[in-house]
C-alpha cells in the first residue's frame, strides 16, 4: 500500500463524506522532475537520472531529504515527498514536503566525480530549488560535505552567498552542530517519552541500521539509562545482554568497516530482528518489517527511525500481536525540526544549539502528551490523522474545500 492509499483509507474511515476534494488535492504532487546528469569519471562519461518532487505547500517554501542511492526512482520519491508533507505539519515547521537525490551508487564513482554529478543537480534545477523554493536537507548517501557543495554550486550560480539553499551543512560553512544529532537525539526521546509515560517496561534496547541516526539514536539513549543490548548493519546483527561496548562500535563504522569485522556478538541480521527486545528502533531504510516478517517479531515497542520502516500491511500484522509501534512521523522528525532552525540561521536569526534542542524535546512531549493510552494501539493512525487535520485548515484556508 501507497501512503495517498493509506491516506485515503484514513480519511474515509474518520471523516467519511467530503475528503475528495482534499484527497485529491493530497494526491497529485505540485511538481515532480526527472532530468539526466551526464559526468565525466576515470576517463570514462557516465550518465544517471536524478529526481526532485515537490508536494504540497502553503508557504511557497518546500523542503525535504536529497539521497543519492542505486536504488531510487520518482515513485519512491513521490512516497517520501508526502510523508514530509505530514511530518512538517505535525511539527508545525512552515514547510510543504520534498524529496528528491540521484540514482547512484556513491561508492562506484571517485570523490571528485560524486562532487561533479552533484553540482551537475544544481545547475539542473537551479529554478526549483533555493531558499525560498526548496531547501535541500541530508538524506541516505549524501551528509554534510554534499549539502556544502549543494550550497556552493546554487551561490555561484546565482551570483551570491546562500546558505539556506540546503541544512545539515558543515557547522563552517553556516550549519549548526546539533544538526547533525537531531535525526538520532529525536528518536530516541520520542521511546523515551512514551516509555515514561505510559509505563511501557523499555529497558533494554536495540537499533537496526547503524548509520548517522542509528548511532546518534543508541548513544542518546545509553545517556538517558537505557542498555543498548543489540545494534545491526546490513553485515550482521550485535545482541549482548549485559549491554554492548558502543564507543568500540561507533568507532568501528566510522572508519568505515561493517559490524562483521567486530568479531564478538554476531546475529544474522534477519536473527536480530526476530529477538526479544523491549525496544526495537528500524533506522535502516524503508519496508525493513514487511508481511513476511513481520508476524516472527516478539520486542515490546517498535520505533520507525527511518520513513515507512513499517509496510502498512505490516502495522495491522504488528498491532494484532500486541506491539507498540512509534510511527516516523513522530519519530523521526527531530531532523526536520532542527533543520528550520538551520534555514533560519541563514537568513540571519540566531538559536543556541541549548534552545533548540530544548524545543525540540518540549515538541516532541507535547506530541506525546495528544494521544491517549487508549489510542496507543492504533498510534500511527492517530499521529497521521492528526497530521492531516493540519493540513486541512490551511487546505480549507485556502481553497475553501468542502471539509
Amino acid at each position: 500500500m501507497r501512503v495517498i492509499e493509506y491516506i485515503k483509507e484514513l480519511l474515509e474511515s474518520e471523516v467519511g463524506d467530503g475528503w475528495g476534494e482534499f484527497y485529491e488535492f493530497l494526491s497529485v504532487p505540485d511538481r515532480a522532475v526527472s532530468v539526466a546528469i551526464s559526468f565525466w569519471d576515470s576517463g570514462k562519461l557516465r550518465t544517471v537520472e536524478a529526481f526532485r518532487v515537490h508536494h504540497k505547500s502553503f508557504t511557497g517554501v518546500y523542503k525535504g531529504g536529497f539521497r543519492i542511492h542505486s536504488d531510487v526512482s520518482l515513485e519512491l520519491f513521490k512516497e517520501l515527498a508526502v510523508l514530509m508533507s505530514l511530518k512538517q505539519a505535525l511539527y508545525g515547521i512552515p514547510f510543504g514536503g520534498a524529496k528528491g537525490g540521484i540514482k547512484l551508487d556513491s561508492r562506484s564513482v571517485s570523490k571528485n566525480a560524486l562532487e561533479n554529478v552533484v553540482r551537475g543537480f544544481v545547475d539542473k534545477l537551479q529554478r526549483d530549488i533555493g531558499e525560498d523554493v526548496d531547501v535541500i536537507a541530508p538524506d541516505m548517501g549524501a551528509g554534510s560535505s554534499i549539502m556544502d557543495t549543494i550550497a556552493d554550486e546554487y551561490s555561484k550560480l546565482v551570483g551570491r552567498r546562500v546558505y539556506s539553499v540546503s541544512v545539515g551543512k558543515s557547522e563552517n560553512k553556516g550549519g549548526i552542530a546539533f544538526r547533525s544529532k537531531a535525526a538520532g537525539y529525536g528518536v530516541a526521546y520520542s521511546l523515551h517519552e512514551f516509555n515514561e509515560r505510559f509505563n511501557l517496561g523499555v529497558e533494554r534496547v536495540a537499533v537496526h541500521g547503524f548509520g548517522s541516526v542509528g548511532i546518534n539514536t543508541a548513544l542518546t539513549l545509553q545517556r538517558l539509562g537505557y542498555r543498548v543490548v543489540g545494534v545491526a548493519d546490513s553485515s550482521a546483527g550485535l545482541i549482548s545482554e549485559k549491554g554492548l561496548e558502543l564507543s568500540e562500535l561507533v568507532n568501528l563504522k566510522r572508519s568505515r568497516k561493517s559490524l562483521s569485522e567486530y568479531g564478538k556478538y554476531i546475529n544474522s541480521p534477519g536473527e536480530f530482528l526476530n529477538y526479544s527486545f523491549d525496544g526495537l528502533v528500524l533506522a535502516s531504510r524503508e519496508g525493513v518489517i514487511n508481511v513476511g516478517n513481520a508476524g516472527h517479531l516478539s520486542s515490546k515497542v517498535l520505533v520507525e527511525g527511518a520513513n515507512l520502516a513499517v509496510t502498512f500491511e505490516a502495522c495491522k500484522i504488528l498491532r494484532d500481536k500486541g506491539i507498540f509501534l512509534i510511527p516516523d512521523i513522530l519519530a523521526n522528525g527531530g531532523g526536520a525540526f532542527v533543520s528550520y532552525y538551520e534555514w533560519l540561521k541563514g537568513k540571519g536569526e540566531l538559536h543556541e544549539d541549548k534552545e533548540i534542542e530544548y524545543k525540540l524535546r518540549e515538541k516532541i512531549s507535547q506530541l506525546v502528551k495528544e494521544i491517549s493510552s487508549e489510542s496507543l494501539k492504533n498510534a500511527k493512525e492517530f499521529y497521521y490523522f492528526r497530521a492531516l487535520k493540519l493540513l486541512n485548515i490551511s487546505f480549507t484556508s485556502r481553497y475553501g474545500g468542502d471539509n
